[in-house]
């Protein structure tokens, strides 16, 4: 707060370039107990960061981190799509909870080194071998120092695709693995309200039901036949010639016996 000097012109310009909107919880209280007005409700219900830290994270970010329900038309709440303090540290599970979420999303980790981080993405998560994230995306260290980053195409995730680099970064000063090794706890926060959530829900379920019936749909034509088991002889596997043998040896004897 005092990296531009000490005095209070100092900080409140801090405080506006970096977070406008902390001291807006406040001011809701103070303008309540004067006048009436409501409450500005603010979720505070983290399982990494503090109060206050939460607090400074949510008043640094843009308003598209903050929609209306459009069922009520009041400020959605965050809902919490994955937390290692409920789900643990699964690379699987983050995957599924968080990938293919169409809304904007944060989420925080703690790491190994000491540092606790969060990632404000405007951009659904995804596999790829290449950066992405719009103009409101974010990076930010909440301890022990705080930094705060923006930046396009900055984030980079791959957990599947080998040809590629594997894990998860935000430009240089974010690293981590594909196995999650360096995380002690991660939440990730999906910033769309309700709708979105059952969306992304909606999605997974069909995506399920596809799979299941794909599993029922046997392979065309006879395996001896089939263009799956010639690319695979031509890539070096080789299959067991006991069943052709078999039906060699019953043609043969089928001739002796006519003959």
């Amino acid at each position: 707060m005092t990296a531009h000097g000490d005095n209070w012109e100092s900080i409140v310009e801090w405080k506006n370039s970096e977070c406008p909107r902390f001291c807006h919880q406040l001011q809701s209280v103070v303008l309540n107990k004067l006048n009436g007005y409501p409450v500005t409700n603010v979720q505070l219900n983290s399982d990494v960061l503090s109060q206050l830290q939460f607090l400074y994270l949510q008043s640094a970010l843009p308003p598209s981190y903050f929609v209306k329900d459009p069922k009520t038309g009041e400020l959605a709440e965050w809902i919490p799509i994955y937390t290692s303090a409920m789900q643990g540290i699964s690379v699987n599970r983050f995957e599924n909870n968080v990938f293919e979420y169409k809304g904007h999303t944060v989420t925080v980790i703690k790491l190994k080194d000491k540092r606790t981080v969060a990632l404000a993405s405007d951009t659904t998560f995804r596999n790829g071998s290449t950066r992405y994230g719009g103009n409101d995306t974010m990076y930010f260290e909440l301890e022990p120092a705080l930094l705060r980053l923006d930046g396009t195409n900055s984030i980079y995730s791959n957990f599947k695709i080998r040809s590629a680099s594997m894990g998860l970064s935000f430009k240089e000063v974010m690293k981590i693995d594909k196995d999650l090794d360096e995380v002690v706890a991660i939440e990730v926060w999906g910033c769309g309200g309700a709708s979105t959530l059952n969306e992304q829900r909606g999605l997974r379920d069909w995506q399920n039901r596809q799979a299941e019936r794909n599993k029922k749909v046997p392979l065309p034509g006879n395996w001896d036949d089939n263009p799956d088991k010639t690319l695979l002889e031509m890539a070096g596997i080789n299959f067991s010639n006991e069943r052709a043998n078999m039906e060699m040896e019953g043609r043969r004897r089928a001739e002796i016996g006519d003959g």
